[in-house]
């Protein structure tokens, strides 16, 4: 940690709101998937039950497969850098949805956009390292109250946003609401960083302290992972279902 520390608390909260809008604009489309695919040619319920969850899932697994790359990189360059990334990538890539002609180049773009998002991972280790130790759950927390805020709210948006500029306009508002956040990240988050191998060997140990020392974690992880993968599925699924 700094020893003369920044505004913590003036970062944690801009970067909560960070977190809620950017979820809520990921929320915001999500629904409207099963419903914008035959737009991109896909027809049947089969097809659309398939596509719909390929297209659900595909970006948490470019994420999952891209995240140790950037989370080395954050530990060069900074966590600050790694914010701005993902409100850049997920703007514009948000917005090139809307220019999609077919279920392929949906997917691919879904698949580019999840390799370069990751906000709530850059978001929380920012503030985690820029935060006095005491102070660590209020600023945490905060943040995750931002995202899954967003997550509510995210659906309920949409159906107004949809009913005004439709589908393809619902992707062109989430991208541009998300790039409005880069002045807010850029001018009103401050960092602390100082890169070295020091840092990242510590960082390592301290990670495994952790879960060596809190192994009841792990289990928490694994319901975590079964509570979204839940999430996910019912998410896929519903919308096809209802139009039966």
């Amino acid at each position: 940690m700094s020893s003369g520390w920044i505004n913590w608390r003036k970062n944690a909260i801009i970067l909560a709101l960070v977190e809620f809008q950017v979820r809520s604009m990921m929320m915001l489309v999500r629904p409207y998937i099963p419903l914008y695919l035959p737009e991109l040619g896909v027809v049947g319920a089969v097809d659309i039950a398939y596509w719909t969850g390929l297209l659900t899932s595909i970006n948490f697994v470019s994420q999952a497969i891209a995240s140790p790359f950037w989370g080395n990189l954050a530990d060069r360059v900074g966590r600050k850098l790694m914010v701005i990334r993902c409100v850049i990538g997920m703007g514009i890539f948000s917005m090139l949805l809307a220019l999609a002609g077919n279920a392929y180049q949906f997917l691919i773009i879904r698949f580019i956009m999840g390799a370069i998002s990751g906000t709530n991972a850059a978001a929380t280790t920012l503030v985690a390292t820029n935060t006095p130790e005491e102070h660590m759950g209020y600023s945490i927390g905060l943040i995750q109250t931002g995202f899954m805020a967003g997550t509510l709210a995210g659906p309920a948006i949409g159906a107004v946003v949809g009913e005004v500029v439709g589908y393809r306009g619902s992707f062109i508002f989430s991208g541009i609401a998300i790039l409005f956040l880069l002045p807010v990240v850029l001018l009103g988050v401050k960092e602390d960083f100082k890169p070295g191998a020091k840092i990242r060997k510590e960082k390592q140990k301290l990670s495994y302290d952790l879960f060596k020392k809190h192994n009841h974690l792990l289990f928490l992880l694994f319901l975590m992972f079964i509570a979204q993968l839940s999430m996910q599925g019912n998410d896929a699924f519903k919308n096809n279902r209802n139009k039966r």
